[in-house]
């Protein structure tokens, strides 16, 4: 596993990087904590010797590579990235076996799942009582807080045509949103907000987008942006540790990444964004090595 470095490669130098690192395809993805996403996930499906991993350093710089795999002029790579709104713009990607989308908003929506939360907990606590009831409460104030920026969010995601800027969303933080002293959200301070920046928005736009969004046959916890779950996980576990251990000041982002970036309990019978990713990256596979079994 390597970041890419700074020398800029020609489509055709890229097509035949793998075989200077002896592997059938290099699999490019964002950023260094996709790398170990990503490399948890395929190398439970595909030998090591399938693939060579790297960080393109930026979610600007894998359009190139996608649009080299669309129109011809990439071969032997894949890209794997973050979903982000795609499924709620007109224009949505082109499907390709070569390109591997996380099943949520991005790779945070996957790894912070309420059962791998509660075992984390169960585990730094050293109970024996299964915390998945609290973790569960937790996750659906959270969410439904998050639901009233969600449909603003999107829109900004996801329209390109308005003639001002638009206020920030999820991109203030959970800390703005948060309320002072508690691990949630504070609704009154989030509709205040709505209510102060409303008119920066087509109100029949975003009553569009809430229909959009309830067509969406997924929980909200997979549409809400990745870093502000994320932080909220993050604040949760660590008010949880506080309060009962000292180890709160141990539970730092990197540490928990690194924990969380593959299913802590993988023994799910069902569980609709591990099968999702795995359907993925067995396509991706049989594309280079049974491209008759490809659908």
């Amino acid at each position: 596993m390597t970041s890419e470095n700074n020398l800029e490669y020609s489509n055709s130098a890229l097509s035949v990087r793998h075989t200077f690192l002896e592997t059938d395809v290099v699999l490019y993805v964002e950023g260094e904590n996709d790398i170990t996403f990503w490399d948890e996930r395929f190398r439970r499906i595909v030998s090591p010797t399938f693939y060579t991993i790297e960080a393109v350093n930026g979610k600007e710089q894998l359009i190139k590579y996608r649009q080299g795999i669309l129109d011809g002029s990439l071969n032997n790579i894949i890209i794997a990235c973050d979903s982000d709104y795609s499924q709620f713009m007109n224009n949505q990607a082109v499907e390709d076996p070569r390109i591997i989308l996380t099943y949520g908003y991005s790779i945070e929506n996957t790894m912070f799942c309420p059962v791998s939360v509660a075992i984390y907990i169960r585990r730094l606590l050293h109970k024996f009582s299964d915390c998945l009831l609290e973790v569960n409460e937790w996750f659906s104030n959270f969410c439904n807080s998050a639901m009233l920026l969600l449909p603003y969010e999107i829109e900004n995601a996801v329209s390109t045509d308005y003639t001002h800027s638009r206020p920030k969303m999820f991109g203030l933080g959970y800390e703005h949103f948060s309320k002072k002293g508690y691990v949630t959200l504070d609704d009154i301070a989030i509709r205040d907000y709505i209510s102060e920046k409303r008119g920066f928005f087509d109100e029949d736009r975003i009553n569009g987008v809430i229909e959009k969004i309830k067509a969406v046959n997924k929980d909200i916890r997979f549409l809400i942006q990745g870093h502000f779950l994320a932080q909220g996980v993050s604040y949760y576990l660590r008010h949880v540790a506080k309060s009962e251990t000292s180890k709160s000041r141990s539970l730092s982002n990197e540490s928990l990444y690194s924990t969380f970036a593959y299913c802590i309990d993988d023994s799910c019978e069902e569980c609709v964004d591990r099968d999702y990713i795995k359907a993925q990256i067995k396509k991706a596979y049989n594309y280079f090595n049974h491209p008759n079994d490809v659908v």
